[in-house]
């Protein structure tokens, strides 16, 4: 009967398990969409809310459905997003909007994150995005409601 056997066979399955938990900490790491080299992600969710027009940002080309991108999060079909790389916590970047009414329609309002942005119903739309690190996404929202008749002479 040799000990040493099963003092190597113990120390081998112990750093086996160190290795599996090292391997699951540094995973988690990697894998949070927001944590990346250094690096903070915003992302900002935008779409019509309702029917009566269209939404766009007018700072990127390149505009990604959510449901096309796996964004992560539970966005309506028509919600579109923009990931940017922020740096480090507290980096500004304005993003600016235009929203196009269909005909007969006009700008109702625009909401940001469930708060309705007040005496703006402009088709344009600028909001100042500061990279934090919360990674909890913007949600810019517009909506649009038809021209009354009663205003037409």
């Amino acid at each position: 009967f040799n000990k040493n056997i099963f003092l190597e066979l113990d120390w081998r399955n112990k750093m086996k398990k160190i290795m599996l938990l090292l391997i699951f900490f540094i995973s988690i790491l990697f894998i949070n969409s927001c944590f990346l080299h250094g690096t903070f992600e915003e992302q900002i969710h935008y779409r019509v809310d309702g029917d009566g027009g269209n939404l766009i940002n007018l700072d990127f080309d390149d505009e990604y459905l959510c449901i096309d991108r796996n964004c992560g999060y539970d966005c309506p079909e028509n919600s579109k997003f923009i990931a940017l790389l922020g740096g480090v916590p507290g980096i500004n970047r304005d993003l600016h909007f235009e929203a196009i009414p269909d005909d007969g329609y006009k700008v109702k309002e625009w909401i940001v994150n469930d708060q309705i942005i007040e005496d703006n119903v402009s088709n344009l739309f600028t909001i100042n995005i500061v990279s934090d690190e919360d990674c909890e996404p913007t949600i810019i929202k517009v909506r649009f409601e038809k021209i009354s008749n009663d205003n037409v002479e």
